[in-house]
């Protein structure tokens, strides 16, 4: 009897344990979120844009020389994309207060019967309603998308610089990084599984990412030009914003089906032809999930739903949307190192499809 009350007090110590070194440990990741950010963002660019300086290398460029035209090509790409989408961005951004009431006019034709039932229940309290009249509404105006962007402007220059600077370092050293990474191990068999588990997130992480990526950019393309044939206005600004909230699961997908309906609420008249839009773009959005992205991707490093959305809540809440952008590539690199290491091998299934 007492040594089973003294087991059951070492599992509660050890339980307790365990949840304060949780505690401490998602702590700690919110303190480090500026330094730690930048070093995950750059590992997955690095992972993305590594066959690229692989194949350079190849041909006969050193590598540094070969990570650097990499990343200035990448530069100049990203900035000739920004320069043809922020000026249609901003005028949509701060034209969005205004439209605001016209989406709510419109969306009247589509509830009628509920806005019917309203106003009979409004016109009940009103008629028993007893008191001063209601204060004046007050309209409050929001700040343009230059003066969000310049109150940010900083901080993403400071993060963007960094991400760059560590993505050329990442890139121009190669697999030396790994062999630093398991020379702090003494036993040799410790450091072969640490080169091990270094070289199967690179290769499996890389292709994946990469993957993803060019099926982003092609459910972007159709995306902007099915809103194009539809007639709605900048359809390729919306084809980007659609393939860039996709590389967040689900959430992804909801979120740029909202922004084009209220787009689309906006541009046309007849608030039923406005619905084709988030019907077309939900339509595409669900045959990439459901269909390309398993047939293409494969089902090897394809995760479960549930721990694809506990990943994105938990990423969310300690980082941000920068989080909600990385949660699901650092599931799969936990995958990865869970699937080597057989005491985790376990839990690596359970993340599995």
């Amino acid at each position: 009897m007492v040594t089973s009350a003294a087991e059951r007090s070492v599992r509660v110590r050890s339980a307790a344990l365990a949840g304060i070194s949780v505690v401490l440990v998602l702590h700690a990741l919110v303190v480090a979120r500026t330094v730690l950010l930048p070093v995950v963002l750059a590992s997955f660019t690095a992972f993305v844009l590594a066959p690229l300086v692989h194949g350079l290398r190849r041909l006969g460029l050193p590598r540094p020389l070969g990570a650097a035209l990499v990343i200035m090509f990448g530069l100049a790409a990203v900035a000739v994309g920004i320069g043809q989408l922020v000026e249609p961005a901003a005028a949509w951004m701060d034209r969005a207060p205004q439209g605001l009431s016209q989406i709510e006019r419109k969306l009247r034709v589509l509830k009628k019967p509920i806005e019917q039932m309203s106003a009979t229940t409004r016109r009940v309290e009103h008629a028993t309603l007893v008191g001063p009249e209601p204060p004046p509404t007050v309209t409050v105006e929001t700040p343009s998308l230059a003066k969000t962007l310049l109150t940010h402007a900083q901080g993403l220059l400071a993060t963007g610089t960094a991400v760059t600077i560590l993505t050329y370092f990442l890139l121009a050293s190669g697999q030396t990084l790994y062999r630093r990474l398991a020379m702090p191990f003494r036993r040799l068999e410790d450091r072969k599984r640490t080169l091990r588990i270094a070289m199967a997130i690179e290769s499996q992480v890389s292709r994946y990412l990469l993957t993803i990526t060019v099926i982003n950019t092609v459910l972007g393309l159709v995306v902007g030009t099915a809103l194009l044939f539809l007639g709605l206005p900048n359809p390729f600004l919306w084809g980007v914003m659609t393939g860039v909230l996709n590389f967040v699961p689900y959430l992804g997908a909801l979120a740029s089906t909202a922004i084009v309906t209220a787009v689309a609420l906006l541009s046309f008249p007849d608030p039923w032809q406005a619905l084709l839009v988030p019907v077309t773009v939900l339509g595409i959005s669900s045959l990439e999930g459901m269909i390309v992205t398993p047939i293409v991707a494969g089902r090897r490093l394809l995760l479960h739903p549930i721990a694809i959305l506990g990943a994105l809540f938990l990423w969310t809440f300690l980082w941000g949307v920068p989080g909600s952008l990385v949660a699901v590539p650092l599931v799969v690199v936990f995958k990865i190192v869970c699937d080597h290491v057989p005491a985790l091998r376990r839990v690596g299934r359970l993340l599995a499809v």
